[in-house]
Parts: C-alpha cells; structure tokens; sequence
C-alpha cells in the first residue's frame, strides 16, 4: 500500500512564505498554487496526497485531480476533525497504511501523534517538496543528455546498420 500525505491546505498555505503573502492579495491563487504543487509532489513521489480544505458549503466535496485528491469539509466540519477521522478510520480498519499529517498547529499535530500518524510540520514539507522538485529535474536532464545511436557506436558499425535501415547494398 502507498504512503499517505494528508495535508491542512489553509494551515500550510498560511505558514509558506510565498503564498502567504500572495494570499492577501489573491486568495484564490495561493489555494491553486498550493493543489497545483502538490499535485506535482504527488505524481513525482508516488505517494497518496490528500489536501483539505475547511469549506462553506453545506455538503462536503471531494475532486480528484489526477494523483492528489482534494476535500473541502461541509460547514460544520473543520479540516482538523476531517482529518483527525481520516486518520482514526485507517487506524480503526487496520489498514496498514502509513500516514502522515502536514501541519503546523500544535494541537493537531498532538491529536494525530496520538492516532499512530506521524507529523510533518509546514517547513519539513516545503522542504520534501522541494527536494521531490529537485530529483525530478534531475531526472528530466538524465532524459536530456541521453546522446543518440549514432555518437555511441563505431562510424563504421553506424554506416552499416543505417544501411540495413534503409535496405541498401552493402557497396550501396
């Protein structure tokens, strides 16, 4: 079974630096910004990321936006009780999933410490993040420097095999 991420979207977008201020201006990017970057974290590490969000609304809603899930609570839920139940249901069916928690608030992190989850503060996942980010950037320019057939074998063996390729006579 995968690793799971959850992650209390408000709380971590208030402890980053870069969408904490741009927060104040546009709430609505920093929240894209944020599902956007863990998206990406959760393609690139292979772990199950789920972003909660509080929510106004009187139903709770979930999408799913290709490896990261994303939930904003009903109105009377908070991200921290959704989360907290999240946690206590995995534990409860034994499902042997390891979870961990992104969060800075104390007291949440207490509470899921106290269901078996472990705790990433907001800071320690900038940071998983931005290594995730740097490993895959080395990954895409392994894929960059990769040099073609014909820089790795002798002239004369190339010559021969593109002839073949192209059905010529050997004198052709």
């Amino acid at each position: 079974m995968k690793d799971l991420l959850i992650v209390d979207g408000y709380n971590i977008i208030y402890n980053w630096e870069e969408l904490a201020g741009r927060a104040q201006q546009d709430f609505e990017w920093s929240r894209l910004e944020l599902i956007a970057i863990l998206e990406d974290y959760a393609g690139f590490s292979g772990k199950d990321v789920l972003l909660v969000f509080d929510g106004s609304a009187p139903e709770r809603s979930f999408q799913q936006k290709g490896p990261l899930g994303i939930v904003y609570t009903a109105a009377e839920e908070t991200a921290d009780q959704y989360i907290e139940r999240v946690v206590q249901e995995h534990k409860d069916a034994g499902s042997g999933v390891s979870i961990s928690v992104a969060t800075s608030d104390g007291a949440q992190q207490s509470m899921v410490l106290g269901l078996g989850a472990s705790r990433i503060p907001a800071r320690e996942l900038r940071l998983m993040v931005g290594r995730a980010k740097a490993g895959q950037r080395g990954v895409v320019q392994g894929l960059q420097r990769r040099t073609p057939l014909e820089s790795r074998v002798d002239p004369g063996v190339y010559d021969k095999l593109e002839k073949m390729r192209r059905g010529l006579k050997k004198d052709g």
